[in-house]
């Protein structure tokens, strides 16, 4: 039974976060086949090790670290068989950019939660209806009982809204880390 357990968190944590860790590898190693082994491996490692994961740690960054010792692995192979495409300082450079890129993109998801915490029942319906259930404008229109021109202009004064509301609360994270 707690085998079943592990196995249900270790899938729910990897399917959250397995894009983000794809998008790390996709920044390091160009060729999608090569990205796609790489994520595979991963992947058998994360499971591998999951025993000794924490739960309730950046399970992301524990992802991204796994990943970049099989990218790591992956360039060892490709200098063996004079096949990098990138000299080592590129390569450092482009992984300090893709965890960087990361760590911004869960920082603005943080953000978005909580700017999504603070609209309106309407403009958040608006919103879980066309984003999380992926209706069409047409269908949100019906479901609301607005016109379609109304949806148009309510999603984008509520998109414009929550990225001003991101911006600030991303202003004000590097005022306090300052």
């Amino acid at each position: 039974m707690n085998q079943d357990k592990n196995v249900r968190e270790f899938v729910s944590l990897l399917t959250s976060h397995q894009s983000k860790i794809n998008s790390y590898v996709l920044t390091l190693v160009p060729n999608y086949a090569d990205a796609d082994d790489i994520m595979q491996e991963t992947t058998k490692v994360m499971w591998a090790k999951f025993a000794d994961f924490e739960i309730g740690t950046n399970f992301l960054s524990w992802g991204v670290s796994i990943a970049h010792y099989r990218v790591l692995e992956y360039r060892r192979k490709q200098k063996r068989l004079k096949q990098v495409r990138l000299s080592d300082e590129v390569f450092e450079k482009l992984n300090v950019a893709a965890k960087k890129k990361q760590d911004n993109t869960t920082e603005y998801i943080s953000f978005l939660k909580k700017c999504f915490k603070l609209l309106n029942d309407d403009d958040k319906r608006v919103i879980l209806l066309r984003y999380h259930d992926d209706l069409k404008t047409k269908e949100v229109a019906g479901r609301v009982g607005k016109s379609v021109q109304s949806i148009y202009r309510n999603l984008s004064r509520i998109q414009e809204s929550l990225l001003r509301c991101i911006r600030k609360n991303s202003f004000e994270a590097k005022g306090r880390r300052a």
